[in-house]
């Protein structure tokens, strides 16, 4: 499990970006299977509440820890703005469309850099390339 924050809050969850690459993916790239934790004393809203335009995200735990980077590697980002979502793994890059309404938060085609990287970008962070279909924020999986 990975943690994610915001200047306002956190959530708990995996994330999933398609492979780039010749064959199109009409699906989401971002899987939240557990939504939401408290951060900064407060805890967010519903996560069919948060409005993600706008904000900002780094990860900032991995599986229960405190998240340590090698020499050289940057922190996993994602920004959403103007329906647009852009992030880094800490090597390469990605970007592409987003849409967010009732609890289901979808993706158009990536687009990402495929820059050779000392070690193997954060895919043992929860950032895995595969396609993945569209998502819902169940309810019963989500924190206070």
């Amino acid at each position: 499990m990975t943690t994610w924050k915001s200047s306002t809050c956190a959530w708990e969850g995996s994330i999933e970006i398609p492979k780039p690459g010749p064959k199109k993916i009409a699906g989401p790239i971002l899987a939240f299977p557990a939504l939401v934790l408290s951060a900064c004393g407060t805890a967010c809203p519903q996560a069919t509440t948060i409005d993600l335009n706008g904000t900002s995200w780094a990860l900032s735990e991995l599986n229960g820890h405190p998240l340590q980077l090698p020499p050289g590697t940057g922190t996993p980002t994602m920004a959403f703005s103007d329906g647009m979502v852009r992030g880094s793994d800490g090597c390469n890059r990605f970007q592409g469309s987003f849409e967010q309404q009732a609890g289901r938060l979808a993706f158009g085609p990536p687009a990402a850099t495929r820059r050779f990287c000392e070690e193997p970008g954060q895919h043992r962070a929860g950032i895995q390339p595969r396609p993945a279909g569209p998502h819902r924020l169940p309810a019963q999986e989500r924190k206070a």
